[in-house]
């Protein structure tokens, strides 16, 4: 609980110095990919999980063409089950903060590039297993917290952006071990789409 107030407070602190330099906030919302890297690699049952991602950016200038972007994202990730006698998804829903760093091109020309690359803070919002139409919450069973690593590029035309980006999770998000070490951690790649005011 202290990380995430720790974490909640340099995003908020972050917002007006970011506004007051007119870098740039913004909205964005889009698709993500999820699935589950499964250690050892036996499971073949586990396939993508299709969900939402959406929230608010802040672009915080720290030299030319370089910038730090922290953003705070509603991200449905997990997996789908498919197995011969059923099948169902894995729900698990999580609040992120990434703290990017960004390089940006030259502003000349309609269109401007970046890439970036950093940390995501991930907080468990709610864990559900839904097979065969039952809905079970199994948050007892999964990691309120989870490390990840971010990087991407993105394309900005005036005040819209579109960008591309894939999330490795570092941790096991499986608080119970079977005997083999079974260990299972968080892969996505999303697409979003944005406005900056």
């Amino acid at each position: 609980m202290g990380l995430l107030v720790l974490v909640v407070a340099l995003v908020l602190s972050s917002a007006p110095a970011a506004m007051a330099q007119n870098q740039g906030s913004g909205i964005k919302g889009g698709v993500n990919f999820a699935e589950l890297d499964i250690d050892p690699g036996d499971f073949d049952f586990f396939e993508r999980r299709t969900g939402l991602v959406a929230g608010v950016f802040f672009v915080l200038p720290v030299a030319p063409h370089f910038s730090i972007q922290p953003e705070a994202l509603y991200s449905q990730k997990g997996a789908k089950v498919e197995e011969a006698d059923g099948g169902g998804t894995l729900k698990l829903d999580y609040f992120d903060i990434p703290i990017l760093a960004r390089w940006d091109s030259s502003n000349s020309g309609e269109a401007r590039f970046n890439v970036f690359a950093g940390p995501s803070f991930n907080f468990r919002i709610r864990a559900r297993q839904d097979i065969d139409g039952e809905n079970n919450d199994i948050s007892a069973d999964i990691e309120r917290f989870d490390l990840g690593i971010v990087f991407g590029a993105g394309v900005e035309f005036g005040k819209f952006l579109i960008d591309g980006r894939s999330q490795l999770g570092l941790r096991p998000v499986n608080k119970f071990r079977d005997e083999e070490g079974f260990e299972a951690k968080n892969r996505s790649f999303s697409l979003m789409g944005g406005f900056r005011f």
